[in-house]
Formats: C-alpha cells, structure tokens, sequence
C-alpha cells in the first residue's frame, strides 16, 4: 500500500477509536503526556502537546512509528478494555485509491460543503484512476459561475505510462444556476512545483497557496524530504506556479 494511504489509515483509525472513548484529542493527548512522562507535567506543556497532536493527526507527513504508539496507547488503556466485544478491535476500512473508498471520504468529510464536493470530484477522480489524499478549496468566481471549487489528490492517472507511478491531479467543480455541483475543468498532470501536496494553505488574490514536499539531492525516489510552500496563479482557466519557497527539511520523528 501507499505509504501516504498507509498514515492516512492510521491515522482515520485512531480517531474512530477517539470517537468511540468519547474521548477528544485534546483529551487524549493530555493521557498520553502524563502517563508517558515521569514528572509532573506543566499546563503550558499539555496545551503545547495538544495542539501538536492536532496537526499529527491530519499531516500526512507524521511519523509512523509515532502513529502506532498513538494507537497502542490507546487500545491497551483501560478503557479501551472495558468496552464490549462490539466495539473492542473494530478496525476501520482501509482506504486503497479505488472505488471502493468512495462512501467512506464521502462520511468522513469535515463539512457538508466539502461533502457536496467530493460527493462530484471523488466520484470523478476514482473513476479515472486510484486516488487518495484529496484536498478542497472554495476559488474565485469568474464570468460563468459564482461558486467554484478546486480539488486536488494524488493518483495514478496513467502517470509514467501507467506503470505504477503516481502524481497530483486536479478537478475544478462548479455549482450551476440551478445549484447543481459537476466537474467543470481537469489536468491530470498538475504542474504543483512539487512532488507531493500536504496540505492547502489558502486562496487570496487568486493564488493558490500549497504546502507539501519536493526532493532533496540524496533522496530516494518517492521519499522527498524538502518542505517548500508554493504559489499558483490562474489566468483564463490554467494554473502557472509563480513562486516556491523552501521551509525547511522533513522531520522523520514528528
């Protein structure tokens, strides 16, 4: 399996297991802290640990490892335990890239407008290809349509000759006058400026902004390790890459 796919399962599984605690993450990794550490613990401490967890818990670039002591603590605490054999070790369904995911990004969604939006754009990419890891932005409206959204995701879309490899496509979905949403514009091979897209980081003045990685010179092939934020601009419907700056190195422990 993808190891994106793979850290993205892990990390769906141990919100389900959150979920059926009752516990929140910020609950959890107070949990985690304290009984991990052998001192008192300061309150500005917790709060730091909380929001970290937060941002490991939706970054596809967290450590798996670190992922897997997650869910080791929590299916080993008492509580996890205590509960009944129709909840204990219920794993979720892996998702794998292909059509077969569809229902679960659909109830998985963060909003009812990205729902509406994967309910065309999923449909879409998984019937083009595997796809996975899909990212929505609301953009701006242009001399057809008010609402416009742009999706992104990674997949095999015949990349590399459909050999297995894989790559950043995108799908423009717009809303009609009559509030119907369908796919409006696609590129397969979207020119990001990078390898791999993590995350949206906003739309302003008609650039899109992404965070995501970018291969250093001693990286192995698929495991780029340089963080960079980039900028697009769109002109008349196609997308250029107007700016990229390097944030940092990929932290493997985080």
């Amino acid at each position: 399996m993808n190891r994106k796919l793979e850290i993205l399962n892990l990390q769906r599984q141990i919100k389900a297991d959150l979920k059926i605690l009752n516990w929140s993450i910020a609950s959890f990794s107070s949990k985690y802290l304290i009984d991990n550490n052998e001192y008192d613990v300061e309150e500005y401490d917790v709060k730091t640990f909380q929001e970290r967890v937060k941002k490991q818990l939706v970054r596809a670039t967290t450590n798996q490892e670190l992922l897997l002591k997650y869910n080791n603590f929590i299916r080993n605490s008492d509580e996890y335990k205590k509960l009944g054999d129709e909840y204990a070790q219920r794993d979720i369904q892996p998702l794998t890239g292909f059509i077969s995911d569809y229902v679960a990004l659909l109830n998985e969604a963060q909003d009812e407008t990205e729902r509406k939006v994967l309910a065309v754009a999923a449909a879409h990419a998984l019937s083009v290809g595997t796809a996975w890891d899909f990212h929505v932005t609301p953009i701006n409206h242009d001399d057809y349509y008010d609402t416009r959204y742009l999706t992104l995701w990674e997949g095999d879309i015949g990349h590399g000759g459909g050999s297995g490899c894989w790559g950043t496509a995108m799908c423009e979905v717009v809303q009609s006058h009559w509030g119907v949403l369908f796919v409006r514009r696609t590129d397969y091979f979207f020119n990001t400026g990078l390898r791999t897209v993590n995350e949206i980081l906003g739309f302003n003045d008609g650039l899109l902004k992404l965070r995501g990685l970018d291969y250093d010179n001693v990286d192995a092939n698929n495991f780029p390790s340089l963080v960079y934020d980039v900028e697009l601009l769109e002109q008349h419907g196609v997308w250029s890459l107007t700016n990229k700056n390097l944030v940092g190195k990929k932290c493997f422990n985080k």
